[in-house]
């Protein structure tokens, strides 16, 4: 009993750490880098390829999706997350916001009816106008501009990018290690 609440323990703990280093904030160059970087990642790693040739997923048990679906997610998370700059920078108050459900955002897509190139068309728009967002802003608005997060509080628009980054650093790498498992 006693080892059953040590590991509850050590896994909550494990959890917490993971969600603090998720927001930690990253300086604002490496950042703008690797939001400039993931649609060069995802070009490289689904060209050539069908729809139905990377619908499969990895036999990693941390790895949830296929990597069709981490394409999908991706997409999502690029068009939300540039909603919700737009409104930390419109809104005189601090604006408010949820985690993301990705068990029902791809409950409601067609897997069937997907296409790499417009789902990757689709990210690119999408991130080139986060990045007009960003682009005319100071070092210092990074940090300025706020939102209040349900999971995390309240984040800095700095913080709020950090956790995409991170968000998309890890669900290309879960690609990653889907394609070469299957030798793509």
């Amino acid at each position: 009993m006693v080892t059953y609440f040590g590991e509850l323990i050590c896994r909550f703990i494990s959890i917490a750490l993971k969600y603090d280093s998720m927001i930690e904030p990253i300086e604002k160059n490496k950042l703008h880098n690797k939001l400039v970087t993931t649609g060069t990642a995802l070009h490289s790693l689904f060209w050539g390829k069908k729809p139905q040739q990377v619908n499969i997923k990895s036999s990693d048990p941390n790895i949830k999706y296929s990597a069709l679906e981490y394409l999908m997610i991706l997409r999502y998370a690029s068009d939300l997350f540039t909603g919700r700059v737009e409104r930390m920078l419109k809104d005189e108050t601090v604006p408010s916001t949820h985690d993301f459900d990705l068990d029902k955002f791809l409950a409601m897509e067609d897997i069937d009816d997907q296409s790499l190139k417009a789902n990757i068309e689709e990210f690119m728009e999408s991130r080139a106008k986060l990045l007009r967002l960003l682009n005319p802003l100071a070092d210092e608005d990074w940090d300025k501009y706020k939102i209040n997060h349900e999971k995390y509080g309240e984040l800095t628009l700095r913080q709020l990018l950090t956790l995409l980054a991170n968000y998309e650093e890890e669900w290309v790498n879960n690609i990653r290690t889907i394609l070469k498992e299957h030798n793509m």
